[in-house]
């Protein structure tokens, strides 16, 4: 896997991307969609999810990451994304999403090569 963007990432298909979820300041109220459907996780510490990429070479899979923040959560609460894939290239910084945030969702481009 390798990062083109901080949302962006070349994998292969079939690879499996591993995305955890840290959360500073405030509970973990997280959750993975990936091409639409439901992600279960794999842990709760850290948060973690396991996606298999099912796009063919050339094509392309979406996740989506959405937290909340209860009222109570300082301004400087943040959940900090990381992705690794099973194909190496090594553990990326993804987004972050912060309690000051307009948009508490965080959307992730797996394009295939």
């Amino acid at each position: 896997m390798r990062q083109i963007q901080r949302s962006i990432y070349g994998v292969q298909p079939g690879e499996v991307v591993t995305i955890q979820v840290q959360a500073t300041k405030v509970g973990l109220f997280a959750f993975l969609a990936f091409n639409g459907g439901p992600v279960a996780p794999s842990s709760s510490s850290p948060l973690t999810f396991n996606i298999t990429i099912t796009a063919p070479a050339g094509g392309t899979d979406f996740a989506v990451v959405s937290c909340h923040f209860p009222a109570n959560a300082p301004d400087d609460a943040t959940y900090q994304l990381f992705l690794t894939g099973s194909a190496g290239g090594g553990t990326f910084t993804g987004s972050d999403i912060q309690a000051g945030d307009d948009i508490w969702d965080r959307d992730i481009t797996f394009e295939c090569f």
